[in-house]
């Protein structure tokens, strides 16, 4: 397009950002919490359902675990293939699959089965969220980008906030029309993401170009905008997807995100048992205790998005994310004190909050194009292979040990060396200034 360049801070950027803030971010933001609810019921159902089949701890890890390997090989093919077909067709695609699949773990009655369909999960759902964060890069200017990513990664915690308690009315159904109570939470968990899945074909658009219901000029401001920020992104971090694949840099990027889902996972899987081990709580006690370090996750997460964007830096904010968990994983061991070890949580998800939406508006500001595309995916898919290796870990010393000491003192050791020897060293990049800096006005 040949039309004037349009000042960042102009009432019709302000407009148009609003506008599409208001149409994408609560309708992703919804897709995101079912996602993120069906992927981690498990560790909600692991309650009962290790009980009720007898599956060993490490059984319970195995099953967990081999999700991420689906995930792994089907991650970058599956962002690859949304940039050629598009974002609406493939993100229903991919939430139609994995909601069937996730009803479908209410058959999970062997380990073979428990094993087998959770490696199916990792399949369907592979390239939902970097085909979500690569879909920021098509309709957020980099200035604001930060803030609405982390009011779309907050639904990790408010999957939490509202699946807590959900879970626990879930698993209390034990008994109703002959199905255990776990079932009953894949099953209802499990079909909404169905529905929605349905609704993206209807609500999305894959571009801005093609959004019928931005006005001419806001679909100018915002095509000729993305345009002129990946022109000036090539320039001087122009790659090829095999190029980022070869970066140093996207190694570097690829290694933290794998210590920081070391420490995520670790986290998910297992905080539920480690209170039931320290606690004499019930399982609904345990899951509405939890919600208070979702709260404060959440609210480190707008925080460090907000702040992040105000003075256009990225690093300092998951340095201190890491910081904190590995701080409060290795305070946790010397507790069996159930309310203090659920403080140390509450810091230690916090910390993953503070984190989450600066992570990834640094790779997106270090990638565009194709690589943008590919590379993003890459990262995601080997980082969420701590997803595997961690549960297995935690699952192997609580056998050895007879408690998770040994494994928080590991997970802790995992968040320390993010932070000294990737977080600090990863190349600097430009700060990126939100227009409203100085107002400290969130057009987002």
């Amino acid at each position: 397009m040949n039309s004037p360049q349009i000042s960042a801070d102009s009432e019709l950027a302000h407009r148009t950002i609003a506008k599409v803030s208001w149409r994408l971010l609560p309708f992703l933001f919804i897709l995101y919490v079912f996602n993120y609810i069906d992927r981690l019921n498990v560790g909600a159902a692991a309650l009962t359902m290790k009980a009720d089949l007898n599956f060993s701890d490490q059984a319970y890890a195995f099953g967990t675990s081999i999700f991420f390997i689906g995930y792994f090989f089907f991650e970058v093919p599956s962002n690859l293939i949304m940039e050629r077909v598009g974002a609406r067709r493939w993100i229903a695609r991919i939430m139609i699959t994995w909601g069937i699949i996730s009803a479908g773990l209410m058959f999970a009655n062997t380990e073979g089965k428990f094993y087998a369909l959770r490696l199916l999960l990792g399949v369907a759902e592979a390239g939902f969220f970097p085909g979500i964060i690569l879909y920021f890069t098509y309709w957020f200017p980099r200035p604001v980008r930060a803030r609405a990513m982390s009011r779309f990664v907050i639904a990790t915690v408010f999957s939490q906030i509202i699946g807590n308690p959900l879970a626990a009315a879930l698993l209390n159904l034990d008994g109703t029309f002959g199905l255990r109570g776990w079932q009953w939470l894949y099953l209802l968990e499990g079909l909404p993401s169905v529905f929605l899945g349905i609704s993206v074909f209807f609500i999305l658009s894959d571009n801005p170009g093609k959004a019928r219901w931005l006005k001419e000029d806001e679909r100018e401001y915002l095509v000729t905008t993305l345009e002129r920020e990946r022109q000036e992104a090539s320039a001087t971090h122009h790659m090829t997807f095999a190029d980022a694949l070869r970066s140093r840099t996207v190694l570097q990027i690829t290694a933290l995100f794998l210590l920081l889902q070391m420490c995520g996972y670790g986290m998910n899987f297992f905080s539920n048992l480690i209170l039931q081990a320290r606690s004499g709580w019930d399982k609904s006690q345990i899951l509405y205790y939890m919600m208070i370090p979702a709260i404060c996750s959440a609210i480190a997460m707008l925080l460090s998005g907000y702040f992040s964007d105000k003075i256009g830096k990225r690093k300092p904010f998951v340095a201190l994310g890491m910081a904190m968990m590995g701080t409060f994983f290795l305070l946790s061991v010397f507790t069996q004190n159930p309310y203090l070890t659920l403080v140390c949580f509450a810091f230690i998800i916090a910390g993953q909050g503070t984190f989450n939406a600066p992570f990834w508006t640094l790779t997106t500001e270090t990638l565009t194009g194709t690589a943008a595309a590919g590379g993003i995916a890459f990262i995601n898919s080997v980082g969420n292979l701590g997803g595997f290796f961690c549960p297995n870990i935690v699952g192997y010393l609580k056998t050895q040990s007879g408690g998770y000491e040994s494994s928080l003192v590991f997970l802790s050791i995992c968040a320390f060396l993010s932070m000294m020897r990737l977080a600090l060293t990863l190349p600097k990049t430009k700060p990126v200034l939100s227009p409203d800096a100085k107002e400290g006005i969130a057009p987002v």
